[in-house]
């Protein structure tokens, strides 16, 4: 599955950090969504995301998609939207 967009649906802030509500779209127009922990750690040099997947994994196969996903969901846009997102709440 090549996927193509990752869509930031809803963020909440949590005990350990955020949950995200995302959805991903594949090429082809197949696309699914769910939710996504994201933990915020201080790195070395500067602030980043962990984050699990949860089921959405089994989804994210290809080494494309990995970097793809990776790539969006630790940029820094992602992450200001997610915390902007959930500070409306």
């Amino acid at each position: 599955m090549l996927i193509n967009t990752l869509r930031l649906l809803d963020s909440q802030k949590t005990v350990n950090g955020y949950k995200a509500e995302i959805e991903l779209e594949a090429e082809d127009g197949f696309s699914m969504s769910g939710s996504i922990d994201l933990v915020p750690v201080f790195g070395p040099t500067d602030y980043q995301w962990t984050y699990d997947l949860g089921f959405m994994s089994h989804f994210v196969t290809t080494d494309e998609d990995k970097s793809f996903v990776h790539g969006v969901i630790t940029s820094d846009d992602f992450i200001s939207d997610v915390r902007i997102n959930a500070d409306r709440v």
